[in-house]
């Protein structure tokens, strides 16, 4: 099957770069599994996309670790639901192309809460690729001395709040000592503990004295001084006797990503969490003694993205250690990289120019799709982002369906015997605090909002095969209902069964007896295909979506299809 890449989007809630082997780039995402970056084309390559759905909970990545010694080794913490499996950390010894469980099947929760852009909650020792250490949401820290073959607990170190846990894990070079390293583990609701030689001559875990007790992300200079930040607490420092608290500013609490310049200990980046879009970024040449602000600049990003898709919710920020001034970052909506964190030209103060790298990212929750037999070839509902009209299915969909409001559709169906008549069901939110139905006669490039009877929320709709005024709503809370003057008003539809459809994640229990007298090949392997489709856990990305579209041209054989009941469920 030739090989589409879309510009998308997606929370990226880490990004990690491999410290010795050059354009070795990795990401990972609360849902959409996790991704390499192909240096050649800049594609964002998917490694988890092979699972099936009785793995399905595996394609959420709670942390991401490389081992320094080896570039062909990766692992990930995999689990998206902690009351979903499998969950485990999965190894992988070529770059991510296969993997295998190691049998740590500990509850992860890479979609579960805030928590999920802390991290890294892996790491490898970087001078012994067998050992590595590994935090958990709910069961504490755990060790393996033998390249993650067995594991262990560490009993010396606390389990942390309840779903929280551990995570955040770091190596570094002891800062007392300069010699030797020290291994981290950050707990929530506690503070920091380390692993070091003590003066008694043993290596014990011991919580550091007055460490933030909310710790988010961890990072270690090369002189050995620990950075960490929290989500309510800000930043703060330790050179292995005091900690000292260097919040860039105090109208944020949040901070997320701190990376170390690997040419400078001095120079730091800190990206702020929460409050908003287009949050601020810090820099300090000094070690946190002082900062500014870094001017920053979103130049290149896909056609449909709005204002606010650049550094909302900052998750990661990332020092590329093979080339100066390079920065990676990661979001709420993907990752971006800038070549000139310095400033154009090196001037101080002047804009740093940042482009999303989003191609191959394929993230998108799909929740229905439509393929009617004339006008575009595809449209697509989708969570958050409401879905697209798609002109070709080959090229990047350039506009969202205007459903003014919403931020999900969760169902689409148009007139058989003329496709310009077309209606969209969409919701504000997941829960269907407010659903509204569109409908449209130019095929789906302009739409008019019509009333719902009070209470309805959620559902699907379809459409008459060929009455443009007939529509059947079939809502999660109220009575199923017609309308045959295409919205206007409505009627109960006595005897359907009542609350038969479930939420916005749910398959599509659709009436589609409107259908049957006229309903065409596309409509039959459509309705197959979206059957199918929905019944997977959270179908993601547009590798469905076209498999959708695909599948929907049919073939010739399938013409010999005539009246054929479906129903879904």
């Amino acid at each position: 099957m030739e090989k589409y890449a879309y510009w998308w989007w997606g929370y990226v809630t880490g990004v990690v770069i491999h410290p010795t082997e050059p354009d070795l780039v990795y990401a990972r995402t609360d849902v959409g599994g996790a991704y390499r970056l192909d240096a050649a084309s800049g594609d964002w390559m998917p490694l988890l996309d092979h699972f099936g759905d009785e793995d399905s909970n595996l394609y959420g990545v709670d942390g991401i670790a490389l081992d320094q010694q080896n570039p062909n080794v990766v692992y990930i913490a995999a689990g998206k639901y902690g009351n979903a499996g499998p969950n485990d950390i999965l190894k992988s010894t070529d770059r991510g192309e296969t993997w295998v469980r190691t049998g740590l099947n500990l509850r992860n929760e890479s979609n579960g809460n805030i928590h999920r852009a802390m991290g890294e909650n892996i790491a490898v020792n970087p001078t012994n690729s067998n050992y590595l250490h590994v935090g958990t949401r709910y069961d504490g820290l755990y060790t393996s001395s033998d390249g993650a073959a067995t594991w262990s607990k560490v009993w010396d170190v606390p389990n942390g709040l309840s779903g929280e846990g551990i995570r955040s894990v770091a190596y570094g070079l002891n800062p007392v000592t300069k010699q030797g390293q020290v291994v981290y583990a950050g707990v929530r609701g506690i503070g920091v503990y380390s692993k070091a030689p003590r003066s008694n001559g043993q290596t014990t875990w011991q919580l550091t004295g007055r460490s933030p007790e909310y710790p988010a992300r961890m990072t270690v200079a090369k002189n050995g001084t620990l950075y960490v930040t929290t989500d309510n607490q800000g930043v703060y420092k330790f050179n292995g006797v005091q900690w000292t608290n260097i919040t860039p500013s105090s109208s944020y609490s949040s901070y997320y990503g701190i990376t170390i310049d690997p040419k400078n200990d001095n120079h730091i980046l800190a990206a702020v969490r929460t409050g908003g879009d287009n949050l601020p970024l810090y820099r300090s040449v000094n070690g946190g003694l002082s900062w500014t602000t870094v001017n920053k600049t979103l130049v290149s990003k896909p056609s449909w993205w709005t204002p606010n898709m650049f550094f909302s919710a900052t998750s990661s920020i990332r020092f590329d250690p093979h080339n100066p001034g390079a920065v990676y970052a990661s979001d709420w909506f993907g990752v971006y990289k800038t070549d000139n964190i310095n400033g154009t030209n090196g001037i101080v103060g002047s804009a740093s120019t940042w482009e999303a790298i989003t191609d191959g990212h394929e993230e998108v929750v799909a929740l229905t799709a439509s393929t009617p037999p004339q006008g575009a070839s595809f449209f697509s509902g989708l969570t958050d982002q409401i879905g697209f009209r798609h002109d070709n299915v080959t090229d990047t969909p350039l506009n969202k369906i205007p459903l003014a409001g919403m931020r999900e559709i969760v169902g689409i169906d148009y007139l058989e015997t003329n496709p310009n008549y077309m209606i969209f069901l969409g919701s504000s939110d997941w829960y269907g605090t407010t659903t509204r139905l569109f409908v449209s006669s130019n095929n789906g490039v302009t739409v008019t909002p019509v009333n719902l009877p009070a209470g309805s929320t959620l559902g699907r709709v379809a459409y008459s095969a060929t009455n443009s005024n007939v529509i059947v709503y079939y809502p999660k809370i109220g009575n199923p209902v017609r309308s045959t003057n295409r919205g206007s008003t409505w009627q109960n539809m006595n005897g359907a069964p009542f609350q038969a459809i479930g939420g916005a994640w749910s398959s599509p229990i659709i009436i589609r007896w409107l259908r049957i007298a006229s309903m065409d090949i596309n409509s039959i392997c459509m309705l197959l295909v979206i059957c199918i489709a929905l019944r997977m856990q959270e179908p993601i990305g547009t590798k469905r979506m076209l498999f959708a579209f695909l599948i929907a041209q049919g073939s010739s054989k399938w013409k010999q299809l005539q009246a054929l009941p479906i129903m879904c469920g």
